[in-house]
């Protein structure tokens, strides 16, 4: 079987918190998708979080033993429920077709190894199960076989389960101690030979040796990282006047050969503004899902580990009481100038904060020091959602029509006013200048191309514009929208309502938008058409403004002895639910301009929606 899953880490590290920055170092080092961990030390209330992977915890309430898995975020996954097992800790996620356990088994006895049997029994096939069962047998490299390692053969035999370990120990003993090979990595047999098995050589500071499960054939997987949306750096100087100069040279030579079709228009536009980009800028590196090292490492923490994994090294290959002793001193050294380097470290960046420095940089600065960012609890949606998340935001129903012919009456289509008349270099200019760069839509074209192109290429782009303004013919590319689907905070993942989209569109399309709705705001501005009371999405007002009125409300009503009445309404999906004949109609009674009325209406009908840039997931929506 080939599983679609890259390097899986496993570890009993002793304490999550303590060995975090030796966590992130295997992260990176090795590329892994995945990290099961046993004896986590986490307590339920407590905080562990690492950028760039979701976490699955089951912990205990007095602090100790504990299993996790750390999911890079890249990764489709969805956790799975498990009944509650009281002495030990297991958690379990699908991951590509794959359950994925993380155990932990403190004491095993033979009730536990019952209910470890029961577990067995419930797990969806094929299952890969990672972590410290405490049970030795000779079979998985141990020196001496135990009663309670016997029975567990007996049960992975009896569910006809693989064993992964090469017979290697898996944990630190001192020199007069058996081999001791506790921490197991067992799988169904159609995922056998899918991996290949290894320790690796430095124990990071635990008594246990971390483990490396490769694929045995890699490939390229949705647990690699993606090439960033934003993939161009603009940081050298000259480059723009490079860009600006070419975008000029290749639309001044197919200008004369144009015709009048949008979409040949639209896409010699677009063609010239990423043949020139790609000429002129060098590409990020891809997100490669480095985790940055601790602002307060420095080389000093560096060669105390050197000397750590030395000390290692000389015991494995002489296991005396000496070498022990030199291992064991190394790790207490490491540890305390590790915890006093990040304590001073902080203190630094406490002092460093003044009235002056930016919010911003001192939150930046904070989540450096955590290493850490809140993590989604499940990355993308799950396959057996997607069919109903799409069925929401755009209903099968939903006709595939990409131009609605509208018949406006006289009185908006003989409108003379400038309002429905095209669009000018200066109205153009306004609102580049205001815009930022975000992720860019399917084109991978941001909002800097057309902020720094220069007079005559924004003459194109503005004819551009104003022909598919002046003809209602909106270019399909300027349709098309690529969802990313997010979990709601604290819903539940296996729910497809539970997932708020993310809408990315063309900026291209953007700005054109941006310009309509400029008019339409002086529109209804200038008329009075909303309430004072209207405070949201208002230049000059906010929804502080509608708070303040409350509280004004309240505090004359408390000195007049009189009481207030407030209704709080949330209308779920509401833009989702407007309807185009609504609107059109809307649009008729407020007397707005043919041009802008049918650039709205043909806007938002025949959209297709993609689902996180996966092409057979794809919808058209209303």
């Amino acid at each position: 079987m080939s599983v679609q899953i890259q390097n899986i880490l496993q570890w009993n590290c002793r304490s999550a918190v303590s060995k975090k920055t030796e966590i992130i170092y295997m992260l990176n080092k090795y590329n892994a998708s995945l990290f099961a961990i046993s004896e986590t030390w986490l307590k339920p209330d407590s905080i562990f979080k690492i950028n760039g992977f979701s976490c699955l915890r089951d912990d205990r309430s007095d602090g100790y033993g504990g299993a996790a898995i750390l999911i890079r975020n890249t990764v489709s996954y969805y956790p799975l429920s498990l009944p509650l097992f009281n002495d030990f800790s297991v958690v379990a996620a699908q991951v590509n077709n794959t359950c994925i356990v993380s155990i932990y088994i403190p004491s095993p006895s033979s009730s536990v190894l019952q209910q470890f049997n029961n577990l067995l029994s419930i797990l969806p096939r094929p299952f890969l199960i990672l972590g410290d069962f405490n049970c030795h047998h000779t079979s998985w490299g141990c020196t001496l076989s135990s009663y309670y390692g016997d029975i567990l053969l007996d049960i992975l035999d009896e569910h006809n389960i693989c064993i992964l370990n090469s017979g290697s120990p898996t944990r630190r003993t001192g020199p007069k101690e058996n081999l001791s090979a506790i921490d197991l990595s067992i799988c169904t047999p159609n995922l056998a030979s899918s991996f290949t098995w290894r320790t690796l050589p430095s124990s990071y500071g635990s008594d246990h040796f971390p483990i490396l499960i490769s694929p045995t054939h890699p490939c390229r997987s949705p647990g690699l990282p993606k090439q960033p949306r934003l993939k161009y750096k603009f940081g050298a100087d000259g480059l723009w006047d490079r860009f600006r100069t070419l975008v000029e040279f290749k639309l001044s030579n197919l200008q004369n050969s144009l015709s009048d079709n949008l979409i040949d228009y639209n896409n010699t536009f677009t063609n010239a503004l990423i043949q020139a980009a790609d000429e002129t800028f060098p590409l990020k590196n891809s997100a490669n899902g480095r985790i940055p090292s601790p602002p307060w490492w420095d080389k000093e923490c560096s060669q105390i580990v050197k000397v750590r994994k030395e000390a290692e090294k000389k015991y494995k290959n002489d296991m005396t009481e000496g070498n022990f002793k030199i291992v064991c001193d190394a790790m207490v050294k490491a540890r305390k100038l590790l915890k006093e380097k990040k304590i001073e470290g902080w203190k630094k960046f406490c002092l460093s904060i003044s009235p002056n420095v930016n919010a911003s940089i001192v939150w930046q600065n904070i989540r450096k020091f955590r290493n850490g960012v809140t993590p989604s609890n499940v990355s993308g949606i799950p396959p057996n959602l997607r069919n109903s998340f799409l069925n929401r935001l755009a209903p099968p129903s939903v006709p595939e029509q990409d131009i609605i012919y509208v018949n406006f009456p006289p009185s908006i289509t003989n409108n003379q006013s400038p309002l429905n008349s095209p669009f000018t270099m200066k109205e153009l200019q306004g609102v580049l200048s205001s815009v930022k760069d975000s992720a860019p839509g399917e084109d991978g074209i941001p909002y800097s191309f057309l902020a720094n192109l220069n007079t005559s290429s924004l003459e194109f782009y503005l004819d551009l514009i104003n022909k598919v303004m002046l003809s209602g013919k909106i270019p399909p590319s300027w349709k098309t929208q690529t969802v990313i689907p997010i979990l709601k905070p604290g819903k539940p993942p296996l729910e497809h309502s539970s997932y708020r989209p993310i809408a990315l569109s063309p900026v291209i399309a953007k700005v054109a938008e941006n310009l309509v709705k400029n008019r339409l705001e002086w529109i209804i501005e200038n008329r009075g058409i909303l309430p004072e009371s209207q405070f949201g999405f208002r230049k000059g007002k906010s929804t502080l403004d509608s708070v303040a009125t409350l509280v004004t409300d309240i505090r004359v009503a408390f000195s007049q002895n009189q009481s207030v009445l407030a209704v709080f309404l949330d209308l779920e999906s509401a833009y989702d639910s407007v309807l185009l004949n609504v609107l059109k109609k809307k649009l008729e009674l407020l007397q707005i301009p043919e041009m802008l009325s049918r650039f709205i209406i043909n806007l938002l009908s025949g959209r297709k929606i993609n689902l996180d840039q996966t092409q057979d997931d794809s919808r058209f929506s209303s």
